[in-house]
């Protein structure tokens, strides 16, 4: 765990990387650590794809994307939820949440 928390920390604070700044690096990785998103399905998040004001909050992975062709609804921690609320800001819905490389 303390491993996690010094990769999310590094990459928060690092430069820009493949179009992407330290903030979104962060967010990539702690949401593929504590959800099991491959990178596609992380690829494919959308701010739709985000219930965060939701009892409990969710991240959905449409079937196009999930690996085993199946639309899946997975849980997120509330402080994630809520730290997630900010870095998501006023994006449209239809705005990709992260500018990954293809591979």
């Amino acid at each position: 765990m303390d491993e996690l928390r010094r990769l999310l920390a590094a990459a928060r604070s690092g430069p820009v990387r493949c179009e992407m700044d330290g903030e979104s690096r962060h967010w990539l990785y702690r949401l593929g650590a504590e959800s099991g998103l491959r990178s596609n399905e992380l690829r494919s998040l959308t701010r739709a794809s985000f219930d965060l004001d939701a009892t409990r909050p969710t991240v959905t992975i449409d079937a196009a994307h999930a690996k085993n062709g199946k639309a899946a609804t997975l849980p997120l921690r509330p402080e994630t939820a809520a730290e997630l609320r900010t870095f998501l800001g006023n994006k449209p819905p239809t705005a990709p949440v992260f500018r990954m490389p293809r591979p």
